[in-house]
């Protein structure tokens, strides 16, 4: 499957469920660092399309941001998050509380 097709079923994944990026850990981390950043930033935003998450959120889309922060910051590694300040700059503005847990 080429590239871009193959980040276009990625991205139809996450549109319908953007925890499936940790739940379906498997399906991403076969890609590269690049791919993985931008699908990364794709579920934080689909997930956080009506508003930033600026605080901590019992619900299940805090529990879903929580679940795709800690697979980027905690368990992948196809790429060192903690030393990416531009993924780091473009996660925290779309889902700051749950990034900055992380990165302050």
């Amino acid at each position: 499957m080429n590239s871009d097709r193959k980040m276009d079923k990625l991205r139809a994944i996450l549109t319908n469920n953007p925890r499936d990026f940790d739940d379906k850990c498997d399906l991403f981390s076969k890609c590269g660092a690049e791919e993985y950043k931008e699908l990364a930033l794709f579920a934080l935003r689909a997930l956080c399309k009506n508003g930033k998450f600026n605080k901590c959120r019992t619900d299940a889309k805090g529990w879903a941001a929580h679940h795709i922060t800690k697979a980027v910051f905690e368990e992948q590694g196809i790429f060192d998050p903690y030393g990416d300040k531009e993924f780091i700059t473009k996660a925290a503005a779309v889902c700051p509380w749950y990034v900055l847990r992380y990165t302050e």
